[in-house]
């Protein structure tokens, strides 16, 4: 019987321990065509709902014929769908998969929507491998952010203001080969086109310094004498003062008397054409008369980026959204208050080769390397930013050794050390499937934000994974590891609440250290796992951070983190338990518990301003096979309806005109967490 499930996370550099050793994880966001990539918001997946799917089958006619279509629906107006089929053909393979993912949200002013495609062509023969696949995602995510927690002790689904809406459209083709070569040789390629574009439009309450001129109070002004122009170069009146103010006759109208509440909404943009290729070489051979795996390989990826960020200014009304926009201001000479326009063109090389030999019976030694070139020209395009304009360079070269030992026949002693370069990477070029290509980061950056240094991470990680043998019916695949990363010149992202707009920095030095520990376990009918995970991370260099709401703040608002202070929104401790149980050869029932220590908050990397709590979530499933091809299925999310929090960050509560707690500057604000939900759920298969 195999195993189901958990991941060790960081495998070896070059050869892993055996294929059945090796422990998957399970996937938690709603179903979609596999190899997809959308844009999944925590608190619209569901806790337990990958149990209920399995493993998503692989993409292509070959792996996966027939065809399946499942619709779910249930609690917050969500309805989600996915088609696929599979069909083989003499030496040809064709495979769809279609989803749609639809929920109303369950906050004011939220929601998801995802639409996704995929199709692949596939041919092959004895010794050859060919696929052609299109892929198309859309999504759109409004009202994922943190409120005032003081307005969530009123409204438990309330916003700090609205719209908060993020898009992205992305489109790709791809070929892909592996090829049987001679004398112990195979080859594997791939080419790709990808055209991604992203926007946002997001409100920022009560602009910074936005007031009535000092000569002239019925026009608006920067810091009391700048003129507020639009684009056409007109000044923009005051129009909300003498009694237009939309808070006119509230408990909050006296503060706007002389204009106000006004309001920015801020909308960066990008579009991506990206392209590249790769192409690799591998035998299977020996080496001093043991087994040995060579690879080597080469990897180019391009793009060509153009982002965009403007600001209009409008009011406030009663619930905290944007209206009357006055238009998209121009106060030149003030950063984040013209219109930005940059192109860039990004080009990434690597090449890289991976040695594992087998130096006996039970060991295997692993040696990499990889040399990553970025080059990155950014060019200002309507001359607002001159300092955009530049060409920067980086490289690195990467080693990595490790090496596996099989104590008994069935437990691995692993070790490992590896080091990376992440490059500045724009939107829509992002290289997840290669974990050490150049251009493979965790979050891209605006091609008119500053320049980046590369940041250089050393990982370290030793730990053991096994198998039991069978005892009286019960397996037990389990895993235990250690690892420590060293950051230097890490990218940190801090949203700048003033122009309403996420920016990147390099901080200096960090360091992420941890365990974990999982196990898994098969007796009869009973499937059931268990997975902790242990996280210590820390800033290690000095750096300062524009926080005004921090009670650590100087008088010009800056916080300054110490080497020591703990990264946030990454808790230290979190837990995931389930089971599986067939009740007959139809029904199966199943629980999750989801659980998390408290976490310090976003915008207080000082660790001044305390924790959001730790929580645990437990979820219920359940599936019953009505005939060999229709099967139901249903979810409890939630079930103790705990009341918990996603995230946490410093919000601008007092620069926002708050009726639920008029006076409130408080800024501890999270995201809070899906309340109790319930979802049903039929699928077919022939």
């Amino acid at each position: 019987m195999v195993l189901p499930s958990t991941e060790v996370i960081g495998p070896l550099p070059a050869g892993p321990s055996p294929e059945h050793f090796k422990i998957i994880n399970t996937h938690v966001m709603p179903p979609a065509p596999p190899a997809m990539t959308g844009y999944f918001p925590l608190g619209l997946t569901l806790h337990g709902f990958d149990e209920l799917l399995g493993p998503f089958p692989k993409p292509n006619g070959f792996l996966f014929q027939g065809w399946e279509a499942d619709v779910m629906g249930g609690s917050y107006g969500r309805l989600q769908t996915l088609a696929q089929a599979g069909k083989t053909i003499g030496s040809f393979a064709l495979y769809t998969a279609v989803s749609t993912l639809n929920d109303a949200g369950y906050r004011k002013y939220s929601g998801f929507r995802s639409d996704q495609g995929y199709a692949d062509l596939g041919w092959r023969d004895a010794g050859s491998e060919i696929h052609f696949s299109v892929q198309g995602v859309s999504t759109k995510v409004q009202g994922s952010g943190a409120a005032p927690n003081v307005v969530l002790a009123v409204d438990p689904q309330g916003q700090l203001g609205h719209p908060d809406i993020f898009e992205n459209r992305n489109a790709r083709l791809g070929l892909s080969g592996k090829f049987d070569l001679s004398n112990g040789w195979t080859s594997e390629a791939n080419a790709y086109f990808n055209q991604y574009s992203a926007s946002e439009n997001h409100v920022v309450g009560s602009p910074f310094l936005v007031s009535g001129c000092v000569p002239q109070p019925s026009m608006l002004c920067f810091a009391g004498f700048l003129p507020l122009n639009n684009l056409s170069g007109s000044q923009i009146p005051n129009w909300l003062a003498n009694g237009n103010s939309p808070y006119a006759g509230t408990s909050l109208g006296a503060q706007y008397v002389n204009g106000g509440p006004y309001a920015y909404l801020a909308q960066p943009h990008t579009d991506t054409s990206a392209y590249g290729a790769k192409a690799s070489f591998e035998n299977k051979g020996v080496l001093f008369e043991r087994p040995n795996d060579f690879v080597v390989g080469v990897r180019y990826d391009g793009a060509g980026t153009r982002a965009t960020f403007q600001e209009e200014i409008g009011a406030l009304d009663l619930t905290r959204g944007f209206i009357q926009s006055h238009g998209v201001i121009n106060v030149q000479g003030v950063d984040g208050l013209m219109p930005q326009d940059a192109r860039q063109t990004s080009n990434y090389l690597s090449v890289f080769m991976a040695d594992a030999w087998r130096a006996t019976d039970r060991l295997t030694i692993g040696l990499s390397g990889r040399f990553n070139y970025s080059q990155m020209d950014r060019n200002d395009q309507n001359g607002n930013t001159p300092a955009l304009t530049g060409v920067n360079t980086y490289s690195h070269f990467n080693p990595a050794v490790g090496a596996s030992y099989s104590i008994t026949p069935s437990t691995f002693l692993y070790a490992g050390y590896s080091v990376t370069n992440r490059a500045p990477t724009p939107g829509g070029l992002t290289c997840l499937e290669d974990a050490e290509a150049a251009c493979n980061v965790p979050f891209p950056f605006f091609v008119d934000d500053q320049a980046l240094k590369q940041s250089i991470d050393h990982r370290y990680e030793v730990g053991l994974r096994g198998q039991l043998g069978e005892l009286k019916g019960v397996q037990i695949a389990w895993n235990a590891g250690l690892y420590r990363t060293d950051a230097t010149d890490d990218t940190y992202p801090i949203f700048d609440n003033l122009f309403g707009r996420l920016r990147l920095l390099n901080i200096g030095e960090t360091r992420k250290q941890g365990a974990r520990v999982g196990m898994e376990m098969v007796y009869g009918g009973l499937t059931a796992f268990a997975n902790y995970v242990y996280t210590d991370a820390r800033f290690r260099s000095p750096w300062s951070e524009f926080s005004p709401a921090d009670i650590a703040a100087d008088p010009l608002g800056f916080i300054h983190i110490q080497p020591g202070n703990i990264v946030p929104l990454i808790p230290k401790h979190q837990i995931r338990i389930g089971a599986s149980y067939a009740v007959t050869d139809d029904w199966k029932v199943g629980a999750v518990v989801r659980a998390q220590s408290a976490m310090y908050m976003a915008a207080d990397e000082v660790n001044a301003m305390g924790k959001t709590p730790g929580y645990a979530i437990v979820s219920l499933n359940t599936q019953y096979r009505l005939t060999k091809n229709v099967e139901i299925f249903g979810l409890i999310d939630n079930l103790l309806n705990t009341k918990y929090a996603l995230n946490g960050g410093l919000v601008p509560t007092d620069k926002y005109p708050i009726l639920e707690a008029p006076g409130a500057t408080d800024p501890r604000g999270t995201a809070p967490g899906q309340p109790f939900s319930v979802y049903g759920g039929l699928r077919v298969r022939f």
